[in-house]
């Protein structure tokens, strides 16, 4: 249960991140490329690995993160 409320926040802050970022002239993309560098810092500086006992080092955003978020 406590996965489910982490997503949401995540969620939550990603969402202001990205309104935040368009309201300031900003692009709502760059707000969620950034979000998304400070949970791959924050997963790697836990020690995380992949399967393969790789650090995860990067991650894809979708073209429109407005349409999923």
């Amino acid at each position: 249960m406590a996965a489910g409320r982490k997503a949401r926040e995540k969620a939550t802050e990603a969402k202001a991140l990205s309104q935040n970022g368009v309201a300031s002239g900003g692009s709502s993309d760059a707000s969620v490329q950034k979000l998304a560098r400070e949970i791959l810092h924050k997963h790697d500086d836990k020690g995380c690995a992949t399967a393969s006992g790789e650090s995860m080092g990067s991650v894809v955003v979708p073209a429109s993160p407005a349409g999923i978020i």
